[in-house]
């Protein structure tokens, strides 16, 4: 079972990157300066700053829906972090939404997580908790208290909390 979830988070991974367009201004690739805030998240001993967003369609891994992607470097960094929130249908009204397992039987106010990079895979796979979603000018900002993540790789399980938003 761990290799399935682990191979097709990694599947899902690899096909929105290779298949959801990045930010686009005037034609060209928008360049984030540093100074831009757009929140953060901290997976295990580490914490990331949001330097990339990116939102899309998706299937596959058990998950249809919208993927929204918080990274912490440009997808094709071979360094990137991620933090990966799949809704069934784009907010567009905050409120309280609840986390889900990857793979649960999903509404419109159910989000599914994974997060990771190259190497290692996380995904929340417990019971359903409250988080915070806010919707502003078509962005969305999303507030996760501490979860356990659960390695897909071997490796040992984690914690994750998180304030991110799409730039």
């Amino acid at each position: 079972m761990k290799t399935i979830l682990k191979t097709s988070l990694f599947a899902l991974t690899a096909l929105v990157i290779l298949f959801t367009p990045g930010c686009k201004k005037d034609g060209e690739d928008e360049i984030i300066p540093n100074t831009v805030i757009a929140g953060n998240w901290k997976l295990g001993a580490n914490s990331y700053k949001v330097a990339y967003t990116s939102k899309g369609a998706t299937s596959g891994g058990g998950s249809t829906g919208v993927i929204a992607i918080f990274a912490d470097a440009i997808l094709t960094s071979p360094t990137v972090n991620t933090l990966n929130l799949i809704f069934k249908t784009t907010p567009t009204a905050g409120g309280t939404y609840q986390l889900v397992g990857i793979g649960a039987s999903t509404t419109d106010k159910h989000v599914e997580l994974f997060a990771g990079n190259s190497t290692t895979v996380y995904a929340y796979i417990g019971t359903p908790i409250n988080i915070e979603v806010t919707v502003t000018g078509g962005k969305v900002k999303v507030v996760i208290p501490e979860v356990s993540v659960k390695a897909t790789t071997g490796s040992s399980d984690v914690k994750l909390s998180a304030t991110v938003q799409e730039l």
